[in-house]
């Protein structure tokens, strides 16, 4: 059932991927989910389901949410992280004895700073 959008994210007819923030995203930001940055450093958990390689998880990261993206087209997953990792790549994640490591795979990524923000 992924071959689909496998086969479209390797002829790159990923015509739904923003360049930028979603705007409805940055304007609502506030209404639609608690502050970033709860207490003890640690953020709110978001869940982006079928992320591709959308900005607005780095945006929303960056914001000081934690952000789990889910997406069943490795290239997209490798894509953002090129973009937007501060190391340049994914790191695989070992995942729990009990999920079926055939079908799923988890690689992690730390965002990097937007243009001109310091690293605190």
């Amino acid at each position: 059932r992924t071959q689909k959008w496998q086969d479209r994210g390797d002829k790159k007819m990923t015509t739904w991927h923003l360049q930028g923030v979603n705007p409805h995203l940055q304007a609502h930001l506030k209404e639609l989910l608690p502050e970033g940055k709860a207490s003890g450093g640690m953020g709110a958990r978001i869940l982006v389901p079928l992320c591709g390689k959308t900005v607005d998880m780095a945006f929303l990261a960056r914001s000081g949410y934690r952000v789990l993206g889910i997406d069943c087209v490795k290239n997209a997953v490798d894509e953002f992280a090129a973009e937007h990792s501060a190391t340049g790549e994914a790191v695989p994640v070992h995942l729990p004895k009990e999920v079926d490591v055939e079908r799923f795979k988890a690689h992690a990524m730390m965002p990097k700073p937007a243009e001109g923000e310091e690293v605190t």
